[in-house]
């Protein structure tokens, strides 16, 4: 899992859920993301993404986790913050695709 402190680096309401997004890393430097409810506790809500380590990416890129607790939300995180953009490209995971996405840069 991840290695380092995560450092949050948003936040989404997600069905009435406020919700605070953190970036960390996992074993091998890929970022991981992942979502805590607001408030004292950090209290955790779900991953975003997956570690498919044998599959390339660029340094700005992670693979995002679409299915199951992540159907409604991974898109709905997309599209409601300006932190990630979907490159348009997925991978096969052996069960499911998942798609890559990357940060947004700084305009």
């Amino acid at each position: 899992m991840e290695n380092n402190m995560p450092k949050k680096i948003g936040e989404v309401v997600f069905k009435g859920e406020n919700l605070e997004i953190y970036q960390s890393t996992y074993k091998g430097g890929r970022p991981a993301i992942f979502l805590e409810e607001a408030g004292p506790g950090h209290v955790p809500f779900t991953k975003l993404t997956i570690n498919l380590p044998h599959q390339p990416l660029k340094d700005d890129e992670f693979f995002v986790k679409t299915w199951t607790e992540n159907e409604e939300l991974a898109p709905w995180v997309l599209e409601k913050t300006s932190l990630f953009e979907d490159t348009g490209i997925a991978v096969d995971t052996g069960l499911m695709q998942a798609p890559i996405w990357r940060f947004k840069k700084e305009e």
